[in-house]
């Protein structure tokens, strides 16, 4: 705009606001500074951001060496000693082909203690046998039984056929109310 109104700043402002009336409008003396600096930088931006990126490489190289000397530290840990945000150390790091991690210490296991570990695992289970958490259910069966209580009588146990269809249905009823006679 500004070299199409012919280094007109004010013209240039009005002129972009009438190309492009839902934008921000810069005023004049934006328009004037940004020429100004792409003149003497060569940059639309400001200084800022190239001062940013050699502050961000100062900063990886040291957020580089304090992981390096300390694998366990965490990204805010890191942040805290070098005055930076624990996300800039997240991005640092992921831009080098590393994650964080949380250590889980584990107790070591020595091969003489397996009969030991099994005693008390069965010990444990015993004694507390609400601390069993099941993992999975069992989806094929290979016995069907039935069983009954009518008037506190056990009625069955009846073995009904590995796929059940109608007429074996009828004939387990039949054997039900044959045993509860």
């Amino acid at each position: 705009m500004y070299g199409l109104c012919g280094g007109n700043a004010a013209r240039a402002s009005r002129e972009y606001a009438l190309r492009f009336p839902g934008r921000n409008n810069p005023s004049a003396n934006t328009v004037q500074a940004v020429f100004n600096r792409l003149r003497e930088t060569g940059l639309v931006s400001r200084r800022r951001h190239r001062e940013r990126a050699t502050t961000e490489n100062v900063n990886t190289v040291r957020i580089l060496d304090m992981v390096r000397d300390d694998p366990e530290t965490s990204t805010r840990r890191v942040g805290l000693r070098l005055g930076i945000s624990h996300q800039v150390v997240h991005r640092v790091l992921h831009s080098n082909g590393l994650y964080p991690y949380h250590v889980s210490k584990v107790q070591n296991l020595f091969p003489e203690d397996t009969a030991a570990r099994i005693q008390f695992c069965q010990c444990w289970a015993e004694e507390n046998p609400h601390g069993v958490h099941i993992t999975n259910y069992q989806h094929e069966f290979s016995v069907h039984v039935w069983m009954g209580l009518l008037q506190n009588q056990l009625i069955g146990p009846v073995i009904l056929p590995a796929n059940l269809n109608a007429t074996q249905y009828r004939n387990a009823a039949r054997l039900c109310k044959m045993s509860a006679r």
